[in-house]
């Protein structure tokens, strides 16, 4: 006969062994890191040749003199 594997979680979560080991502060701002780069990297992406090289407030002004 065999035996039925339970779905769902099994024992602790990763955030808890993470906190025991002392290293969850560090771990979730490296995480943070990465995540903040990759979104750069896809914006550069997005832009590709042209990226933002203006002053925003003088662009919303306009070319108008005043």
């Amino acid at each position: 006969m065999k035996k039925k594997i339970k779905k769902g979680r099994i024992g602790a979560s990763f955030d808890d062994f993470l906190k025991e080991e002392g290293i969850y502060e560090e771990v979730t701002a490296g995480a943070k890191s990465r995540a903040k780069l990759r979104r750069q990297k896809e914006v550069a992406a997005a832009f590709g040749k042209y990226p933002w090289r203006g002053n925003l407030a003088a662009s919303r002004r306009g070319r108008g003199g005043g």
